[in-house]
């Protein structure tokens, strides 16, 4: 018995009970101060302090007593009379305390070397050294300069549980969009709850991943859960916490150090817990056995901040089995020592906190993780509250904010706190220090403003006259963010800023100067200097100003080496162009030898061969004048190439990049771009481009960027084209344009209201404008997608919707479109997410093998699986094997499907096989299964029967149409049919040769007292009149529970009929609809059918006498009686030859 059997005891404990724990403490002498606050092992150890162990036990029990929990008391009790002998030999003292005001605290923790002292020495020396670490921060990034208590600037970030690690392929700024979309279904999460298992979930945490974007506030976070730790104010079990970041074990690869010396490396607020102290510790835990926190002597946190930066070789991401080569107190790699802490080898009962960006979450195996939360960044409600701490004044605070939500992108940015800061920064300069008619509405405008700031804050302090060597300066970063964005760098070493031109020592003068664009940190010994961009969208804004510049600049060689081919056909453009221009007025006998001579010239120099040489016609220069891009055709380019990228990682500089050629842009930011002279018929081109683009391969998610781009140039139409649509009244007459799909898209997923149901069919548009509709299916319930042309590129875009949180989608028909496999290996990884609410998905005739299916077990074997109808019909290539791997995942325990369609999929009776053994698992779920048109023939039938007849087995319907069946299968489905309980309800043997035996058969089957079928289809059986004198049998067995008999298709002439009108008469008879079409009918049939409506009571709904050649004078007895208002007769199919007036009389609803 010790304080975690109480911590456990208290944490069952609702938190409405808890509180009421701790004031019945209160009354019992604890003071109220000291419960304030308190969490559950704050409160154990509050009682251990006041009444030693034995004491706390009993006054937990007389406490919970009262709330009332006995079941808790009984527990409790349970544990203290265990194998362990009695409560008071656990305490220090011999005997029992006699006091409880005087009992002996519990035996407190040493460490005995170098110098025996107790933990708690060595926590309140961390914690007084990291508090004066942490305690203060800056808004931004200045250095030493404006410093505020963390306590008082900090805002709390809106953080959730349950996120999946799979990897997003989107740009971070369209995840954010996403992230700001909060639901009901959303588990927030505290801080200083980070480590808490779910609520009756217990169990022990060791490792806490923790998701977010960059710049949505994870450091900041880390940096407040310390400060709070070290202030005492939450998570105070822990003993010792240390706050590692992978930017500064970066420079450490390569090196060797114990995990103590590593300590003393990276954390100099370690320094005073002597390496002795440190490996005794380390060497107790490693040495104990236990992998329980809570059970753990000493309690240890290491947090590791900035995953996706590491640069170190970690082995973390299969969770194959390794032992742990090297003792804890002997120096090794730091790869080693973070891939064993990871990996729990290393400290297993020491706690892990990681964060990440999503991207890199994939470095940590699940297998190694307890608990999953994603940063989600500022509520709306907590963007409020940054911008009213920011902006004291009321009146400015409101303006700012009403600012910030009258402009959509600005408003989805804030999500991130970074972006908050950006903003704030800008829109205070601009509402104290200038007059302006409009705030920045754009993210370009916003940007431009915030680097105008900088420049001008570069000028106020180093004096007007080093602007010009201030704009050098901001070049040289832009030319420094272009190259790192290239390679997909967000922290820069010396090597790095080498290749981008920039010396090392110059770089530190950037980031004392431009503190809030460019900033420095210093690893071991000051000796390796990381740099940085203070946010991602700060480096791409800087990196479009530098191709923006190289553009104006006429940079060919900048230029072609980014485009690439797309380069060199754009020069060919525009020389043809000039080609056309210039020869307007050649006399036409002349035109055709010009326009061959300048042909070969445009072509010698535009191919292989380059040399001056070789093209002496054409120089550098004057094919730079005359043949230089047009801004619209760069654009265009630049557009192209980032549409070809799959996770749109230049999605955002492309959107500066268009934002940045407005005159009100180019003016804020002076002469950065170099000479700009972009007339309104440039822009308006660029604008049509945008409008125009129409590639077939893209991503529709990347087309979304497109209409971004328009409104980076203030180009609103398609926006208020969209809404009006939107209100519009008959939505499917309006024909529709690519770029107005991808707008409407993007409004429809971003929408509050979640669409009951985007069918794409229903809009008025091009294959390719309803493919651009698809990332819509994030925000609906039901998604129609049958026959549109689907690819691999559009279920990437599916499944993140089945991945994304919340996941509203429960029906997808994904049927009649070329997905083969690969297509459905996408969508799987969606459906395998814990978020993914997918009841029903169908994928009829879609190019697929047996290989989907094993995609699709991983899929039914997911826990949970929400799955419930399956449609893989009409895949002719699935056959057996296929059938063989579905029938594994139909009996794993986490499987929910109901109902499974493999109508015209190749199969024989060797998939019945299969699906049998699924029938009878425990518990089967399936309930309707639909083989039809495969040639499974009797023995397959047989098989089933034998599944079906389990009393595991709950199916309901089955479909066995043409499937090559005689009346041996009858005679098999006749023991279901008998079996008790038999569960089936509707059984289709439509379209194979049972002739009369086989009815005979069946027909016992139904009069069986435990026969519950309801629906018997028998449509071109080979059957003659001889049935129906069977099948009038089963309609008067009493009770009788068929109610849909379809016999179409046979020749069952007036005799047949004559004999089931006996039988609908019976009193015993329920059947409702009757389908007899193309069953050789006269107007004779049409007496003994009225005389079987008109006898009481009749049961009838729906009759079908359809393909019977029946004309008028035939059926006007039936046309009257169904007028009757004693006919139950509702609907009558099918009936040709009748007259317009009569068929309008027949009418019935």
């Amino acid at each position: 018995m010790g304080p975690e059997d109480i911590f456990n005891i208290l944490e069952d404990l609702g938190e409405d009970e808890f509180k009421k724990f701790k004031w019945f403490l209160e009354q019992e002498g604890i003071r109220r101060s000291q419960l304030e606050g308190a969490g559950r092992h704050d409160t154990v150890s509050l009682m251990v302090q006041k009444y030693g162990l034995d004491g706390a036990v009993e006054e937990t029990k007389k406490v919970l007593e009262k709330i009332p929990r006995n079941d808790l008391v009984q527990s409790l009790s349970d544990i203290s009379s265990g194998p362990e002998g009695p409560l008071w030999s656990q305490t220090s003292e011999a005997h029992p305390p006699q006091d409880p005001s005087a009992a002996p605290h519990t035996k407190v923790v040493e460490v005995p070397v170098p110098k025996p002292q107790p933990i708690t020495h060595y926590q309140e020396m961390l914690r007084s050294n990291l508090k004066d670490r942490f305690m203060c921060a800056t808004q931004g990034w200045t250095q030493n300069k404006d410093k505020q208590r963390l306590g008082e600037i900090y805002t709390e970030l809106y953080i959730t549980a349950g996120a999946s690690t799979h990897i997003s392929k989107q740009h971070e700024v369209r995840q954010i969009e996403m992230a700001g979309k909060k639901t009901d279904t959303e588990k927030p999460v505290k801080p200083s709850d980070m480590f808490k298992p779910p609520p009756e979930q217990y169990r022990p945490i060791k490792t806490v991943l923790t998701n977010g974007i960059a710049g949505i506030g994870k450091t900041f976070l880390v940096h407040k859960f310390v400060l709070d730790w070290a202030e005492g104010r939450t998570n105070q079990d822990v003993h010792l916490l240390f706050p590692l970041t992978f930017r500064h074990l970066n420079p450490l690869k390569g090196d060797r150090f114990s995990l103590a010396e590593l300590l003393h490396e990276c954390i100099k607020e370690t320094v005073g817990i002597k390496e002795e102290a440190l490996n005794f510790i380390f060497q107790k835990l490693q040495s104990s056995g236990n992998t329980n926190y809570d059970k753990s002597e000493f309690k240890l946190l290491f947090i590791l901040d900035g995953l996706d930066e590491t640069r170190l070789q970690l082995d973390c991401s299969t969770n194959k089995t390794q032992r742990l080569t090297f003792k804890v107190t002997e120096s090794t790699s730091v790869d080693d020592l973070l891939t064993n802490l990871i990996r729990g080898k290393l400290l297993p009962s020491a706690r892990l906190w990681i964060t990440t960006r999503p991207a890199a979450a994939n470095q940590v195996h699940p297998g190694f993780v307890d608990i999953v939360t994603e940063v989600r960044g500022f509520t709306d409600q907590q963007k409020e509250e940054y911008f009213r701490k920011r902006f004291t004044d009321e009146e400015q605070s409101n303006k700012v904010i009403s600012h910030i939500k009258s402009s959509r992108s600005l408003h989805i940015m804030c999500h991130i706190p970074v972006f908050c800061w950006i903003t704030a920064t800008v829109l205070e300069d601009l509402l104290e220090t200038r007059e302006v008619e409009e705030l920045p509405k754009t993210l370009t405008e916003m940007y431009a403003e915030f680097l105008w700031f900088q420049i001008k804050q570069r000028e106020e302090k180093y004096s007007p006259e080093g602007s010009e060597k201030c704009l050098k300066d901001i070049k040289a970063l832009a030319k420094l963010a272009f190259h790192q964005l290239e390679k997909g760098n967000l922290v820069f070493y010396k090597k790095g800023l080498k290749e981008s031109g920039i010396d090392v020592r110059q770089a530190s003068v950037y980031s004392g100067v431009f503190t809030e664009i460019f900033k420095e940190e210093r690893g071991r010994k000051n000796e390796a200097m990381m740099f940085s961009f203070v946010h991602l969208s700060v480096q791409e804004f800087l990196a479009a100003v530098y191709m923006v510049h190289c553009y104006n600049d006429r940079n060919t060689q900048v230029l072609e080496k980014f485009l690439g081919g797309k380069y060199s056909l754009m020069r060919e453009k525009k020389a043809k162009q000039n080609f056309s221009v210039k020869n307007e007025n050649i006399p036409s006998q002349n035109k055709v030898k010009v326009k061959k001579q300048t042909f070969f010239k445009i072509k010698r120099f535009f191919g292989k061969k380059k040399k001056k040489s070789e093209n002496p016609d054409l120089t550098d220069d004057n094919m730079d004048i005359d043949y230089y891009p047009s801004l619209d055709d760069f654009l265009l380019g630049t557009m192209e190439k980032s549409l070809e990228s799959k996770s749109g990682d230049l999605d955002l500089f492309v959107r500066f990049l268009h934002g940045l050629c407005l005159k009100s842009n180019q003016r804020v930011l002076g002469g950065l771009l170099g000479q700009t002279e972009t007339s309104r018929e440039t822009i308006q081109r660029t604008i049509n481009n945008l409008k125009e683009m129409n590639r077939y391969n893209i991503s529709p998610d990347r087309s979304i960027n497109i209409f971004h781009c328009l409104m980076e140039l203030n180009d609103h139409s398609v926006h208020q084209e969209i809404q009006e649509f939107l209100k519009s009244g008959n939505r499917s007459e309006k024909s529709l344009s690519e770029i107005q799909c991808s707008a409407l898209a993007y409004m429809l997923q971003m929408s509050e209201e979640v669409l009951d149901e985007l069918d794409l069919k229903k809009y008025n548009t091009s294959v390719q404008g309803r493919q651009r509709l698809i990332p819509a299916v994030r925000n609906c319930r039901k998604a129609e997608f049958s026959d549109c042309g689907l690819l691999k590129t559009h279920c990437e875009v599916v499944a993140s919707a089945l991945k994304s949180n919340p996941s509203h989608l429960t029906e997808l028909d994904l049927s009649w479109n070329n997905l083969q496999d690969p297509g459905v290996q996408q969508l799987c990884g969606g459906l395998q997410s814990p978020h993914c609410r997918l009841e029903t998905l169908r994928f009829r005739n879609s190019s697929l093998s047996e290989t989907s299916c094993g995609y699709l077990v991983s899929a039914l074997k997911s826990n949970p699986s929400h799955l419930r109808e399956l449609e893989l019909s009409g895949n002719k290539n699935l056959q057996d094997p296929g059938v063989q791997q579905l029938c594994g995942g139909v009996q794993s325990p986490d499987c929910r499907l109901e109902t499974l369609r493999l109508d015209s999929c190749s199969l024989s009776e060797t998939s019945c096989g299969y699906l049998a053994s699924a029938l009878k698992s425990n518990p089967s779920h399936l309930r309707h299964l639909d083989l039809s048109w495969n040639d499974v023939q009797d023995p397959g039938v047989q098989q089933l029967c034998g599944g079906l007849q389990s009393p595991d087995c709950r199916l309901e319907t089955l479909r066995l149409k043409s499937c090559s069946l005689s009346e041996t299968s009858c005679g098999y489905l006749v023991s279901v049919l008998k079996s008790n309980p038999s569960h089936l309800r509707l059984l289709d043997l439509s379209w194979n040769n049972l002739q009369d035996p086989g009815v005979q058969q069946l027909c016992g089957g139904l009069q069986s007292p435990d026969c519950r079928l309801e629906t018997l289809r028998l449509e071109n059986c080979s059957l003659s009149e001889t049935s129906c004198g069977y099948l009038v049998s089963a309609l008067k067995s009493n009770p009788s529970h068929l109610r849909h008999l379809d016999l179409s298709g046979n020749n069952l002439q007036d005799p047949g009929v004559q004999q089931l009108c006996d039988g609908l008469q019976s009193p015993d008879c329920r059947l409702e609809t009757l389908r007899l079409r193309d069953c050789s009918l006269s107007e004779t049939s049409c007496g003994y059918l009225v005389s079987a409506l008109k006898s009481n009571p009749s049961h009838l709904r729906e009759l079908d006498l359809g393909h019977n050649n029946l004309q008028d004078p035939d059926v006007q007895q039936l046309c009257d009686l169904a007028q009757s208002p004693d006919c139950s007769l509702k609907t009558l199919r099918s009936i040709e030859g009748w007259s317009q007036s009569m068929v309008l009389s027949a009418r019935l609803d």
